[in-house]
């Protein structure tokens, strides 16, 4: 898969015998992998406590992280996509257009690495909304092309 692309849920688990099973889902295609590792020395009851205690204290940090990554990665690829789309049908854009991008991708820029998750999602979201109507006029010219000397019986 593309960059990005790929949603992987890791699921961890330790039962009481210090059995650690380790299982990775792809939720795109539903493709999982599992694993079981079995120490050598054994983990005892309290061993097992804390594990589990430092898995429910860290969570909401983990869940942080991971809404920060994915936040980064479509914040990406929207910049990369519109980046493309302006070198190739650039003429399209009108009446300050594409100075208005610039603007918030250098914005989305200035966040992207630190965050907050939000503050990028609200930016890749006006980056949506500024772009929308070049995306528009690229999507009817491409269309149009792809259909001209069609006739309405040939395209269906």
């Amino acid at each position: 898969m593309v960059a990005g692309a790929a949603k992987i849920r890791v699921t961890f688990q330790v039962d009481a015998d210090g059995l650690l099973s380790v299982m990775a889902e792809e939720l795109n295609t539903d493709k999982t992998a599992e694993i079981q590792i079995k120490p050598s020395y054994g983990l005892d009851a309290e061993a097992i406590e804390q594990m589990l205690q430092a898995s429910h204290d860290n969570a909401k940090a983990d869940l942080e992280i991971r809404a920060l990554r994915e936040a980064q990665i479509e914040a990406r690829q929207l910049i990369d996509a519109i980046n493309s789309a302006k070198d190739v049908d650039g003429p399209l854009l009108i009446d300050g257009e594409a100075a208005r991008i610039d603007v918030v991708i250098r914005q989305i820029e200035s966040v992207i690495q630190t965050g907050p998750s939000t503050r990028i999602h609200e930016l890749t979201e006006e980056l949506n909304r500024v772009s929308s109507d070049f995306a528009a006029r690229r999507m009817d010219l491409h269309i149009g092309k792809a259909l001209k000397g069609e006739t309405i019986d040939e395209v269906q």
